[in-house]
């Protein structure tokens, strides 16, 4: 019964199919010496393999049906690993743990793509991770390298529970955590220079919240010690969450913030006068917005496709730029009683808006 398979660099000699069958079918290790004859090997039919273990840096495009995927500690010049190729027809599915060398130092697209019995691998000599490289599989725990890049890797894992970052650096690569729809909790070894609070992740060296942890509370005051908000660190929220900004963070405002999911601010600045061009501009989970000071003028686009905003008081707004409000689809209420400037489209497309208050000599 076959139980292991190896793929060694050098030619002794090189087996037929049917000789391969015939004289190894009952054999414990199959060694097959010539990378070339590697298409001639489909191994979906030896239904109990369970270790493929490639001592060759050369790949070629074969089936295979394991449950463990082996690289050769020997391997040294085998940089990407890319099995994208090898899942058409007939991917394995029955693949649970895969063991890298250390020269293996990226992965490909759609490397693992599918895998979904695939639950273990180490990646921490993993610098570069290609899109959708484990997307679909079971892994439930990875430990990257702090300088590890890549997107849309993860994608729909819905068992990675834990991603552990290693080594010193100040930051890492936000864009990893792309396509998750909750987090996975994230922590650091070996890193002074990221501090893991009750309430998120702090870079320390600007003291800027990178990512804002999920908890049961539905209001967060910013604290005093943070001094900047990286633009994805509200872009996880899996419910209604309002946000009280204090003074000192009165710029957490502008489209690029559009992948917030916010659903409530506060801002207790007492300076804020004029919202900029494109202030909540994509903030399409924001329904509610206050401000402790008289804002008495709207930028353009300034709440632009705020899709969810619903009602909005601004008692001392004296003029509102073209597009203001631009496509709030669920707008129904707005309160500006002191306004005498309306630009252009300013309330384009905001079809369910029922109750307006202007001033009687407008």
């Amino acid at each position: 019964m076959l139980k292991c398979s190896l793929f060694a660099a050098h030619l002794t000699k090189s087996p037929t199919v049917s000789q391969d069958v015939q004289t190894f079918w009952n054999e414990c290790r199959i060694t097959i010496t010539s990378y070339r004859d590697m298409n001639s090997y489909y191994y979906n039919g030896y239904t109990t393999l369970e270790v493929l273990d490639f001592d060759s840096s050369t790949m070629s495009d074969f089936r295979f049906d394991v449950k463990i995927l082996k690289f050769s500690q020997t391997i040294t010049n085998l940089v990407t690993l890319d099995f994208d190729s090898w899942q058409t027809p007939n991917p394995n599915k029955n693949l649970e743990e895969v063991i890298l060398c250390p020269s293996i130092t990226e992965i490909g697209y759609k490397c693992f793509s599918g895998y979904n019995k695939l639950k273990k691998i180490n990646l921490e000599n993993i610098h570069k991770l290609d899109r959708y490289a484990f997307d679909e599989t079971s892994i439930s725990s990875v430990t990257l390298p702090i300088d590890c890049t890549g997107e849309f890797v993860f994608l729909n894992c819905k068992n990675l529970k834990q991603i552990t970052f290693d080594g010193e650096r100040a930051s890492f690569d936000l864009n990893l955590l792309k396509g998750f729809l909750k987090l996975p909790r994230i922590s650091f070894t070996n890193n002074p220079l990221i501090a893991e609070k009750n309430y998120g992740i702090v870079w320390l060296q600007n003291n800027e919240l990178s990512i804002y942890t999920e908890t049961d509370i539905n209001e967060f005051q910013i604290p005093d010690e943070i001094d900047s908000i990286n633009t994805v660190a509200f872009s996880y929220l899996t419910k209604p969450l309002k946000v009280i900004v204090p003074p000192k963070l009165s710029d957490f405002m502008g489209v690029e913030y559009g992948e917030t999911k916010i659903t409530s601010i506060k801002y207790l600045s007492e300076d804020i006068y004029k919202l900029s061009d494109y202030a909540f501009a994509f903030w399409s989970k924001l329904q509610t917005v206050e401000f402790s000071s008289n804002i008495m003028a709207l930028g353009y686009g300034s709440f632009g496709n705020c899709t969810e905003l619903r009602e909005i008081n601004l008692p001392d707004v004296f003029a509102i730029s073209d597009s203001a409000f631009y496509r709030c689809i669920k707008l129904e209420k707005i309160s500006v009683p002191n306004v005498q400037v309306i630009g252009e489209y300013a309330f384009w497309h905001c079809d369910k808006l029922t109750s307006i208050e202007f001033p009687k000599e407008l």
